[in-house]
């Protein structure tokens, strides 16, 4: 079962970080002010870069998962 836990937990991973750019992006286009603004683009570039980060070896997780079934 140690493929299936690697493969949920890193597309756990990856599922929140697109989540949380989605907010970060829906955020941004309704902020007020350049402060907001450039929190909020900072939010999206530091989510998207966690969720290809961890969309990277989830390929690679997939293929062990389904190599043991």
């Amino acid at each position: 079962w140690n493929p299936l836990n690697l493969h949920r937990f890193i597309a756990n991973i990856a599922f929140g970080g697109a989540i949380v750019g989605a907010y970060a992006a829906y955020k941004f286009l309704s902020a007020k002010t350049a402060a907001e603004k450039a929190h909020y683009d900072w939010m999206g570039y530091t989510s998207n870069f966690i969720a290809v980060l961890a969309f990277l070896p989830l390929p690679f997780a997939g293929y062990w998962l389904m190599a043991e079934i």
